[in-house]
Parts: C-alpha cells; sequence; structure tokens
C-alpha cells in the first residue's frame, strides 16, 4: 500500500479505491522539493501532517481550559504514542486524518463560543469535508462525537444546516474532482484507467 501510495503522489492520481485524493494531492506537492528521494519526501509528509496535528491539538486543550503546560504535555504525549508516531514516520494518510479531526474540533469549540458567528462554523464545514476525501470512514465514525460536542447549540447549527451541508459536500468532492481530471491527462500510470463516467467512478 505504501508504494501505490507513493506512486499515486508522483502521478497525482488514485493509489486504491477510496482515493485518499487530499493526501495524495499534498504528498504531489512535497515530492516537488528536491530533497531526498521520493520515499524521504512522502514520509515527511506524513511527518509535517501529524506535526501540525500536534499542534491543533494543542489549540484544542487550551480552548478546552488546560494550562500551557498540561496542554503542551498532552500534544506530547499524542505525537509519541506508539500508533501515531508509528504513522508518523510513513506515507500514510492517517496523519492527515488526525489534523483533519483536531480541526474540526477546534473550530467547533471555537463555535460554541460564538455561536452566531458563520466563521467558525463554515471553517468546521469546510474542514469536515475535506476530511472526507481523505479517509473518510473515520471521519464517519467521529460524527456523532462532533454532534454532541455541538448540541448545546444546536439551534445555531440547525439554522444553518443547509448551508454547513453544502460547504462540506463541496470540499469533498472538490478533491475526487481534480483526481478525475487528472485521470483524463493521460499520464504515464493510471491505476485504473481514465475516469469518463459513474461506473468508473
Amino acid at each position: 500500500m505504501l508504494l501505490l501510495s507513493l506512486s499515486g503522489a508522483s502521478f497525482f492520481l488514485s493509489s486504491s479505491p477510496s482515493g485518499y485524493t487530499l493526501f495524495t494531492g499534498i504528498a504531489h506537492l512535497f515530492l516537488q522539493f528536491p530533497l531526498g528521494t521520493d520515499a524521504f519526501r512522502g514520509h515527511i509528509t506524513s511527518a509535517f501532517l501529524g506535526a501540525l496535528a500536534c499542534g491543533v491539538l494543542f489549540g484544542c486543550a487550551r480552548l478546552l481550559g488546560a494550562s500551557v503546560w498540561a496542554a503542551l504535555a498532552g500534544a506530547w504525549a499524542f505525537g509519541a504514542s506508539e500508533h501515531f508516531w508509528s504513522q508518523s514516520i510513513i506515507a500514510e494518510v492517517y496523519t492527515l486524518n488526525a489534523l483533519l479531526f483536531f480541526a474540526v474540533y477546534l473550530l467547533i469549540l471555537k463555535a460554541l463560543r460564538a455561536p452566531d458567528s458563520r466563521t467558525w462554523w463554515w471553517g468546521a464545514s469546510i474542514f469536515f469535508g475535506l476530511s472526507l476525501a481523505n479517509y473518510y470512514p473515520l471521519m464517519v465514525l467521529a460524527f456523532p462525537g462532533l454532534l454532541v460536542l455541538a448540541l448545546p447549540v444546536w439551534r445555531s447549527v440547525l439554522s444553518r444546516l443547509p448551508e454547513l451541508i453544502l460547504l462540506s459536500l463541496l470540499n469533498a468532492a472538490l478533491p475526487y474532482a481534480a483526481m478525475v481530471w487528472r485521470s483524463l491527462q493521460n499520464p504515464a500510470i493510471n491505476f485504473y484507467g481514465p475516469i469518463e463516467g459513474w461506473q468508473d467512478f
């Protein structure tokens, strides 16, 4: 799977049926840097995204009332944990998934403080949509927890639900649309061939 991920990122193509389109696009950008091998740059992609995830987790902890040192210790412990560390040193999609989850969580925490402000709700919807273009099963599993987090201001969420759903769906679709477009460009490697209709998709 690792080889497929790196090959897909090299040609900016989907490397598996679920696509991991957002990670593939980000890894493609990292592969343009003239530093080390493609494998090294792919692994650095995960490490960079993992570091960002720890930074956003720190922000979440601070919003929940933790002191600077407690938030720092929590983010450090998460980053150094066996499972997260193991995914941060190889080209895998899970560090991006953690980053997007914590970003949505942080934005909902911000929205709880200003429920009438669209900014935080729109931000949470955008990042949630992007997370669906990375590894959707984990975000679908996390969704009920995010709903529970937003329960204290459910009226505010309900009043803007159509726009939040639309924003999420648009941001979920954009990376997939880019992959469809790229598959039609006749790249040197194309795992599934050009995507010309819903049946191919």
